[in-house]
């Protein structure tokens, strides 16, 4: 592993590196195809040249060698920790800058080679759930290296005010789980603007959705009052489809607040979290024992004090790691919304 990471630098893998050095074998496998070619041409079937013969042989070594060099370095994982740790780096960088087509040129470049380090795909993976949901197709130029900086800006500007298509709706919903991973992102590296942005799109799903089904069971009434019984149960199996859609079911609680002091927001998002918990441990005996008494209130201050002062991802990892003795986990998306309020919460009282 150490012989095949020194064939490339660390600037390989930065934005830019790897297109770059893809161009130089596809330039150096042609060369070497074209030499060998025209030396084989040279051959005289019928007059034998041992020298000719030789350095034939020796050009298409010299071609096999940099086309495995070439297949290495597309289908090799390099798990080199300083290229590693470039490439998240660059990633993360990246993703900072508003107009986000240069890291999805990169994301692009990435594809280009195989890559088996967790952290990295989990940010390409919630990377691609972002520009799938949010970006239109203007960014098929971007694949073409065309720099598209005025439609991006242009773009950008009307995404506040135009953001909730059917379409978009759509894709957010088909994309719950990523979305939600995202938003935590951009909430752990202080992006709160993107974060608050995702938050707003998420709300609106699901403000949707509630008036898809009040809209459905007025209908349903109205038909039962009127004996269309077979009707009412037709259009009561549609909401129970609709309720039960890839979104998951925390899309069916209420995140809009009424504007209370910081106090009492606070002890209703315990309460929210406490409830949540309570009910994934509702079936287990030692584990009601272990949090009676108020005892699941205090664990729950435990973690919104880790949550503060260490971080989403920590405050999940320390949740889960008292959880999972008793066969359960709770993930990003069923408590992000409470622990990005409380965190909110806790900006606004500083």
């Amino acid at each position: 592993m150490k012989k095949y990471s020194k064939y490339y630098s660390i600037d390989t893998y930065k934005p830019g590196g790897i297109t770059e050095k893809l161009s130089f074998y596809h330039w150096m496998l042609n060369d070497r195809t074209t030499n060998l070619a025209e030396a084989r041409k040279s051959l005289d079937p019928n007059n034998p040249n041992p020298e000719t013969e030789e350095q034939i042989e020796k050009l298409r070594k010299n071609l096999e060698g940099w086309s495995n060099q070439y297949y290495e370095f597309k289908n090799k994982p390099n798990n080199d920790p300083d290229i590693i740790k470039t490439i998240f780096d660059s990633l993360v960088q990246l993703s900072k800058i508003e107009n986000p087509t240069a890291l999805y040129k990169y994301m692009t470049e990435l594809n280009n080679i195989t890559i088996t380090d967790p952290d990295i795909n989990y940010l390409l993976d919630i990377f691609k759930a972002q520009r799938e949901t949010f970006e239109r197709t203007y960014f098929d130029d971007v694949a073409e290296n065309i720099d598209q900086t005025n439609s991006r800006a242009e773009a950008e500007n009307e995404l506040p005010t135009n953001i909730f298509s059917e379409e978009l709706t759509r894709k957010i919903s088909n994309n719950y789980h990523k979305i939600v991973k995202l938003a935590a992102y951009y909430d752990n590296t202080e992006q709160y603007k993107k974060a608050d942005k995702i938050e707003k799109s998420l709300k609106e799903i699901n403000m949707n959705k509630k008036q898809i089904l009040a809209s459905l069971n007025k209908i349903a009434n109205e038909l039962d009052n009127n004996g269309l019984y077979n009707e009412a149960t037709s259009i009561t199996g549609v909401m129970q489809k609709i309720a039960q859609e890839d979104i998951p079911t925390d899309l069916n609680q209420d995140f809009s607040r009424k504007q209370e002091s910081y106090g009492n927001q606070g002890r209703n998002i315990v309460r929210e979290i406490m409830g949540i918990i309570a009910d994934k441990l509702r079936d287990n005996e030692a584990a009601r024992k272990r949090f009676s008494g108020g005892q699941l209130q205090s664990f729950v201050f435990s973690i919104l004090d880790i949550l503060v002062n260490e971080g989403m991802n920590k405050a999940f990892s320390e949740l889960n790691k008292d959880l999972r003795e008793y066969g359960v986990i709770i993930g990003e998306d069923e408590l992000y919304m409470l622990f990005r309020e409380y965190s909110r919460s806790n900006r606004n009282k500083d």
